[in-house]
């Protein structure tokens, strides 16, 4: 990894010019891209020498210039970037920059008093809610989550502000379990034992899967008798048997990301139902790119958030 100079961007119409003030590292992007693994198991894939910035896909900052015809924002806002809206031509993986150009469409408007950390959590917190708005009313239902990293953690607290009647989070990792508890689940199980068994007699109406493992899946499907909605990008077979059959579970991809998503993502943060502290567990200068790797690939971080200039702790 290197620090390299590249040209100051210059905004189309519609584009903006943000100022970044932090990133966020994504766990299973940066861990693959290092380990020269493609997430999506394409053949060919990853190809180095990467372009400057990437993966970086996580960021907030302050608006420094604006294109023509731009609206949405000013010159001084502080934004965060959601997705890549209809007509964004720009990469979106492409953002460990310290000027990133983007069509204003992808960035949404937060209150300046928002931490740029807690505004950079928008970009995943939207990728995940798309699934929690596919899912619909969870109001009354009995819901789990598998897998709790960042993605599970997010997906918890958003789903623990829609009332369900139940939350439950499934990870085979302790830690990461008590986690959920401060993210909202009522309670926690590894995915064996006989707690997990005695869900198979009292299934839950609605999983998320949010590890993309293809055992955490299968074992869903077995304690589900609604919807396994996959959020995480699934990797190893997944079994769908006589028992899933019967039961009328079904299962369910991804399907991409929702504008209403960001929506809902932005007022998780703005009020607050979303707990930052939860996630930004470390803060480190760019510059140490590496260590930040080495504590996601220990479990000791969930995410690491970046800062310009030399700064950290």
């Amino acid at each position: 990894m290197r620090v390299v100079e590249v040209p100051y961007p210059v905004p189309d119409a519609h584009e903006v010019i943000v100022q970044v003030a932090a990133w966020l590292t994504c766990t299973h992007w940066e861990l693959t891209l290092c380990d020269g693994v493609d997430i999506f198991e394409r053949p060919g894939y990853p190809r180095y020498p990467l372009d400057p910035g990437w993966p970086g896909h996580e960021w907030s900052g302050v608006v420094a210039e604006t294109g023509e015809g731009v609206s949405r924002v000013k010159v001084g806002d502080l934004v965060a970037f959601w997705g890549s809206a209809p007509g964004d031509k720009r990469p979106s993986m492409c953002s460990y920059l310290e000027y990133k150009v983007v069509h204003e469409a992808s960035v949404l408007l937060f209150p300046a008093e928002h931490s740029f950390a807690g505004a950079a959590l928008l970009e995943m917190l939207t990728s995940v809610c798309s699934s929690v708005v596919r899912a619909g009313s969870v109001a009354g239902k009995r819901i789990g989550v598998s897998g709790l990293g960042a993605a599970g953690l997010l997906c918890t607290q958003a789903l623990r502000a829609l009332a369900p009647a139940e939350l439950v989070g499934f990870d085979p990792v302790s830690e990461r379990r008590a986690l959920a508890l401060r993210a909202g689940a009522d309670h926690t199980l590894a995915p064996d034992g006989p707690a997990w068994e005695a869900l198979r007699a009292a299934p839950l109406d609605l999983m998320i899967d949010c590890s993309g493992a293809g055992a955490a899946i299968s074992a869903a499907l077995k304690v589900t008798n609604g919807r396994v909605l996959v959020f995480g990008v699934p990797h190893g077979p997944v079994a769908f048997g006589p028992d899933q059959w019967r039961s009328g579970v079904t299962l369910e991809g991804y399907g991409g990301r929702l504008r209403a998503a960001a929506d809902l993502a932005r007022h998780l943060l703005v009020t607050r139902q979303v707990d930052e502290s939860l996630y930004v567990t470390h803060t480190l200068p760019l510059e140490e790119y590496p260590r930040a790797v080495d504590l996601l690939r220990r479990k000791e971080a969930v995410k690491v958030c970046f800062l310009p200039g030399g700064s950290g702790s």
